[in-house]
């Protein structure tokens, strides 16, 4: 995740960049000053009205379809199964994952954005989330 939002994922082939700090920062960086929209799968409807919330227009219920399930990779319950990574985490990426969630969690709050405020939303949509 890191390096596509460091070096558009165009300058080494076959992720063969640097994974360093500097990586991590520079990623950082390009995120807060680069999009103008940060959201969160495991929080899908909240970013879906989030975004209508920003940028306007109403919500529709097809912006609330999983398009790609992926059930094979989750236990029973929800959770993704990461036992394969015996532990693994990677310091990096972890680094950009944070700053998106601080970047999302602010936009909530300077758009005054909830489940409660989002209720018109998904009604618009008809979904009950």
């Amino acid at each position: 995740m890191a390096a596509q939002l460091a070096y558009n994922g165009s300058l080494f082939p076959l992720g063969l960049y640097p994974r360093d700090h500097a990586l991590g920062l520079r990623a950082v960086k390009r995120l807060r000053e680069g999009f103008a929209f940060v959201g969160l799968t495991e929080e899908w409807d909240l970013s879906i009205c989030l975004f209508h919330t920003m940028f306007g227009g109403p919500c529709h219920s097809s912006e609330f379809h999983n398009a790609r399930k992926s059930h094979h990779l989750k236990n029973a319950d929800g959770s993704y199964d990461t036992s394969v990574l015996q532990g693994y985490q990677d310091e990096i990426d972890g680094l950009v994952y944070a700053e998106a969630v601080r970047l999302f969690r602010q936009n909530l709050a300077v758009h005054n954005v909830s489940v409660d405020s989002c209720q018109p939303c998904f009604a618009d949509a008809g979904v009950h989330p």
